[in-house]
Formats: C-alpha cells, sequence, structure tokens
C-alpha cells in the first residue's frame, strides 16, 4: 500500500517544487525515495523515470544518478548508465572517500570518467548557467570542462 501512495506524494510535492527556486524546501526529492523502492521492487524502468525526475528538480543530484546507474545497469543500457556514472562522479568528485551512494553505484560494474562527460554535459551546463552568472572568476564546473566562462560570459 505504501508504494502505491509514494507516487501521487512524488507528483504533488514535484508540483510544489515547480512553484519555489531551486533548492528544494526538502534534503530529498520524494522522487528519490520513490526510484529506490521501484529498485527494491525489482522495477528498474519505472526507477529510471522517477530518478530522472528527482534530477528535473535539483540538478547534479548525487542520489538520482546513483539511481540512475543503478537503474540502467539493471536494464542492461550501459550506454546510458556509463553516461550518469559520468555525471555522478563529476557531482562527487569532491566528495569524501568511502561515500555509499557513490559506492553503491560503483558496484554495478558500470565505469566512466569526467572526459565521457555527454548527457552529463548539459545538466552541468544548466547548473552553470545559474550559478555561474553571478560569478566573479570562472565557474568551477566550467574549469573542470576546459571552459574559460566568468561572469556569464563564455
Amino acid at each position: 500500500m505504501g508504494l502505491g501512495l509514494l507516487p501521487d506524494a512524488a507528483g504533488r510535492e514535484y508540483d510544489m517544487q515547480k512553484q519555489y527556486a531551486d533548492p528544494p524546501f526538502y534534503p530529498q526529492s520524494l522522487y528519490n525515495s520513490l526510484g529506490e523502492a521501484y529498485l527494491d521492487a525489482k522495477s528498474p524502468v519505472l526507477a529510471a523515470q522517477a530518478f530522472e525526475k528527482a534530477l528535473e528538480l535539483t540538478r547534479n543530484d548525487i542520489f538520482a544518478f546513483s539511481g540512475l546507474v543503478r537503474a540502467y545497469a539493471a536494464l542492461g543500457e550501459k550506454a546510458k548508465a556509463e553516461d550518469d556514472m559520468a555525471g555522478l562522479l563529476f557531482v562527487a568528485s569532491n566528495a569524501d572517500a568511502g561515500l555509499k551512494i557513490l559506492e553503491r553505484a560503483k558496484a554495478t560494474g558500470i565505469t566512466a570518467t569526467l572526459g565521457s562527460l555527454s548527457r552529463s554535459r548539459s545538466i552541468v551546463a544548466r547548473t552553470c548557467s545559474i550559478w555561474g552568472r553571478s560569478a566573479r572568476t570562472a565557474c568551477v564546473n566550467c574549469t573542470r570542462l576546459g571552459r574559460t566562462r566568468t561572469n556569464g560570459i563564455g
């Protein structure tokens, strides 16, 4: 019964969060919880959909990227899993060693490098267009990708 109520709650939260600016009031999107529940229920297609929605709400969400790696790996969609692993590695590049959410994704056997960012590049670019505009120096994300964006120009 709980899993039946979670999609409705996640949808309501999504609608509410779309009405105010990032970051959300809640530390985690319910779509991440829904995605984890779908993974536990062996429904990776539904899990991937939930994690994609979580990324719409919170750009570069480490939990959503980890969930997408695990969902796409379970579906055998290696290219998508690798792309999301690259995004996860990028987001977690300054994280503490042994971060469990990162280790769970790595346990799938999916590998990637920061240089293999493709879909994740557009996610990073969206973040930079928002946060990078007020930067007085080159955005850290852009610097890692070899861009020279400063003050929203570049």
